[in-house]
């Protein structure tokens, strides 16, 4: 019997970090192809190596592969290549997108790396 998880909603970032419309973007596309629990970290201020931190829960290995793809097959360009790591693993994507860093993660991967302790 698979069980069917309620929908989360999508948890917005402070005020005072409004998101840059391609940042914006991203977020609704995630919640649009179902993943859940969506958070956006601002963390420009905090490293050099990324501007936003976007983490999602996906349900499945298979539903974080086709977030995966789908993203780089809609998002990524010649001018900006979407750089893949985790793939193999699949408990946890991440997608180098440059300025946005995208974490796709099985609910029990996602808790126990719990990025947004580590970041806020």
């Amino acid at each position: 019997m698979t069980s069917v998880l309620p929908p989360v909603p999508v948890v917005a970032v402070a005020a005072d970090h409004p998101l840059p419309p391609d940042v914006q973007a991203l977020r609704d596309w995630l919640a649009d192809n179902k993943a859940q629990d969506i958070t956006v970290l601002p963390i420009a201020d905090k490293t050099v190596m990324t501007d936003y931190l976007i983490v999602a829960t996906g349900t499945s290995r298979a539903q974080i592969h086709a977030l995966a793809d789908k993203i780089i097959e809609t998002f990524a360009t010649p001018a900006h290549p979407i750089r893949r790591d985790g793939y193999g693993a699949t408990d946890w994507v991440v997608l180098d997108m440059g300025a946005v860093m995208v974490h796709l993660f099985r609910p029990e991967a996602r808790a126990l790396y719990n990025l947004e302790g580590m970041w806020s």
